[in-house]
């Protein structure tokens, strides 16, 4: 069962510092044993930028993404940085939508990434 703690405001959540997109983490720090899924790149950074939507992945992964994720890590495909380190402008970053990262609208240009989903694990 989980436990659900307030946070400290000003603090960093555990979202800042491990570049996880979290569900209401400036509220709660949510205590879960999290099972990771697979890392999904299922776009490249054309057209607007890079898309890793979650219902795109759930579309080409079924099954393979729960019902409710409740963290996502995203780093790039080249080098795992986070994405939180890469100084980019997201524009979708949070695990019950997905990621987007938008091109530059100087340089057209974006990383590629990937993503993958913390889920509560099944007992």
């Amino acid at each position: 069962m989980p436990i659900t703690l307030p946070s400290s405001k000003g603090n960093p959540q555990l979202s800042d510092v491990e570049g996880l997109g979290c569900c209401d983490c400036q509220y709660y720090h949510i205590r879960v044993n999290l099972c990771w899924t697979d890392w999904f790149d299922r776009d490249n950074p054309s057209g607007t930028g890079d898309w890793e939507l979650l219902s795109d992945l759930r579309k080409e992964n079924p099954g393979k993404i729960c019902d409710y994720p409740v963290y996502m890590k995203v780093v790039t495909t080249d080098t795992m940085t986070p994405a939180i380190s890469t100084g980019e402008n997201f524009y979708i970053f949070n695990p019950t939508q997905g990621f987007f990262a938008m091109k530059d609208q100087k340089s057209g240009e974006c990383r590629d990434y990937k993503v993958r989903f913390g889920c509560p694990c099944k007992n």
